[in-house]
């Protein structure tokens, strides 16, 4: 008989049984996560450049901050596909709200934003999160009326 074997082999299956339930999870992962924070618009490139108003156009925040109110303005995104635009602390004086809710779905490299301030639905492809750096292109809703148009950006978590 072989019974000096099963001792320790009933022993190693038992254990390897416990480490693999420990290492089990119901909680389906947060792809969003490093999505998550308060981030700001740092730079918005149009590419390739385009002509608006008879001007070749490169620096796309010289149109979406062309009141320096809106340079402070901030994208937060929190769990649950809860999303916020913030007016920042130099709210423009037509703004009505400080904050506007809104959501948002972030899928593989598309991230798709519904509501806002702008109560529109935008999508962004090529979306890449490095750290505190996120980047990705689309047409921001002040731009919609010169489609075709692309812009690169860069965010910042804040």
């Amino acid at each position: 008989m072989h019974y000096r074997y099963t001792l320790p082999r009933t022993a190693l299956v038992l254990s390897m049984s416990f480490f693999t339930f420990i290492g089990c999870s119901d909680e389906e992962p947060d792809f969003t996560r490093p999505l998550h924070g308060t981030w700001k618009v740092t730079s918005a490139v149009i590419n390739p450049p385009k002509e608006i108003d008879g001007v070749v156009v490169t620096d796309a925040l010289t149109i979406l901050h062309a009141d320096t109110c809106d340079a402070d303005n901030l994208m937060i995104f929190a769990t649950a596909g809860s999303y916020t635009d913030d007016a920042g602390p130099l709210r423009c004086p037509d703004e009505d709200q400080q904050q506007v809710e809104g959501s948002y779905i972030y899928q593989g490299t598309t991230l798709t934003i519904e509501g806002g301030l702008g109560q529109n639905v935008l999508q962004f492809t090529n979306v890449n999160i490095n750290g505190d750096v996120m980047t990705f292109s689309g047409v921001p809703q002040k731009l919609l009326e010169h489609t075709p148009i692309n812009v690169n950006f860069r965010l910042e978590k804040q």
